[in-house]
């Protein structure tokens, strides 16, 4: 009987082993489950290089078709092969329709020459219908597009006016071109035109006319013909810098708009070897905008936009952006004076101050109002800027909302081709940064070597 004892002891802990073994392969089993079913990830860098930016996650999530992405990839290449992995699995969280099949280019010939792929880290989106759409990159940019021109039903296309010595999307000079803005308005499925004048009605294909850097009047009849286009339902974007032609101030009047003839300073917030005349603008119309907006918006010598006094009747004009507390604006001058301004206390305007406005021309019940945006300045495109903090995101939001197209507002992700791309601070930044390197942790380090000194010395007896 004494043996019995011992042996079912010895049975119990065994079956209480099993069973905590078993409970233990069902906890781990649940909590592979429920991460399968619900991936979160967290990405502590700066730019938040490892997570899809919101932009791209809500391009995905609207995406509810089947389709299966082939990416073509180079062997050789074990790290880039690897991201490529991990890029396509965060799509596929987030749009589970979106299957991925990865692609040794030179390994499946087959597959390469079926699809018409020839170069590496490329791919090809094939939809349940056959379709196929090209993908000219494995990254964040090029396949939230593709998904973007997937989910949108009609073609936009975005038309620039050329004739009054505009800026031209065509021109990829480094200052003043807009090759890079035609570029990022393309990835998102619009289509970029141009047109000579507005001496007769912009086409029917154009559902948006700009004017961008206008350095001539306009032609007779031209202000005419843009506000009956307005009227009658059109949309227009004005890039207007301090120093435009008089008739595009005119022309803004007609729908409303009071271009300012001033110039905004800004000595706080002024860029890193900059001047005060570059103001940076973190204030974005909340109702429109939706705090997708990350990252403030740079425009080098800017004016203010506003609603005109008495306001036209049948128009609504509301700020979009405007300028921090801060800033002020040298009123009666749209030159940039050669040396130092200082705030005329009764002359001068104190911020914020707004810098883009939205008219909405209303029109009759059940048809859509016409519509004109304009920013008191146009460099902020150009292609030595897009690039400079959220400059491509506002540029972007602006033609999404003139196009009525919400899928446009949004904060992408930083581009990865440029590794050398320069850091932006500002000039309290960059003070700040040297009163801390520089000067405090030095110091500190100083203090705290003569207070060890000092505390040895008094151990030593004074020695």
């Amino acid at each position: 009987m004494s043996d019995a004892q011992p042996s079912s002891r010895g049975a119990r802990g065994a079956l209480q082993t099993a069973v905590q073994i078993v409970l233990m392969l069902v906890l781990i089993a649940t909590l592979q489950f429920l991460a399968g079913r619900h991936n979160v990830r967290w990405d502590l860098t700066p730019a938040k290089r490892f997570l899809l930016s919101p932009y791209a996650r809500q391009a995905a999530e609207d995406f509810t078709g089947n389709a299966r992405l082939y990416a073509f990839y180079d062997s050789q290449q074990v790290v880039n092969r690897r991201r490529m992995l991990d890029l396509l699995e965060q799509f596929h969280s987030y749009a589970p329709g979106l299957q991925y099949e990865l692609v040794d280019l030179d390994r499946n010939p087959g597959l390469s020459k079926k699809y018409e792929v020839s170069r590496y880290n490329t791919g090809v989106l094939e939809l349940a219908d056959g379709r196929r759409l090209k993908i000219r990159s494995i990254s964040e940019e090029s396949i939230t597009a593709t998904l973007l021109r997937l989910t949108r039903t009609e073609s936009r296309r975005v038309c620039f006016v050329i004739g009054h010595g505009e800026a031209s999307p065509g021109d990829s000079d480094q200052r003043e071109g807009l090759s890079k803005l035609a570029q990022v308005i393309e990835r998102e499925g619009l289509t970029v035109a141009t047109i000579e004048s507005l001496s007769a009605p912009p086409p029917p294909s154009c559902t948006t006319v700009v004017f961008a850097t206008p350095r001539h009047e306009l032609r007779d009849g031209e202000a005419e013909q843009f506000e009956r286009y307005i009227r009658g339902g059109g949309r227009g974007l004005l890039l207007l810098d301090p120093q435009s032609p008089r008739s595009f101030d005119a022309l803004l009047e007609r729908v409303g708009v009071s271009s300012g003839t001033n110039i905004i300073v800004d000595e706080q917030n002024r860029m890193l070897g900059a001047d005060s005349f570059v103001p940076q603008v973190d204030r974005f119309r909340q109702e429109l905008f939706r705090d997708r907006l990350g990252a403030s918006v740079i425009l080098p010598v800017a004016r203010t936009m506003r609603a005109l006094t008495p306001p036209v009747e049948g128009i609504r004009v509301v700020s979009l952006a405007g300028t921090s507390e801060s800033t002020w604006v040298r009123v009666d001058s749209s030159e940039v004076p050669s040396q130092d301004v200082e705030f005329r206390p009764q002359v001068d305007e104190i911020g914020p101050v707004s810098v883009a406005v939205q008219a909405i021309v209303e029109r009759g019940p059940d048809q859509p109002p016409g519509r004109v945006i304009a920013v008191g300045d146009s460099d902020f495109v150009n292609n030595r800027h897009i690039e400079t903090l959220g400059n491509r995101d506002f540029i972007l939001a602006i033609v999404g909302i003139l196009a009525e197209d919400p899928t446009l507002i949004g904060m992408r992700s930083e581009p990865d081709a440029d590794p050398g791309r320069p850091l932006t601070l500002t000039a309290r930044q960059t003070r700040s940064i040297f009163w801390l390197a520089v000067i405090a942790l030095p110091s500190l380090a100083t203090i705290a070597g003569i207070v060890l000194a000092g505390a040895r010395r008094r151990q030593r007896g004074g020695r």
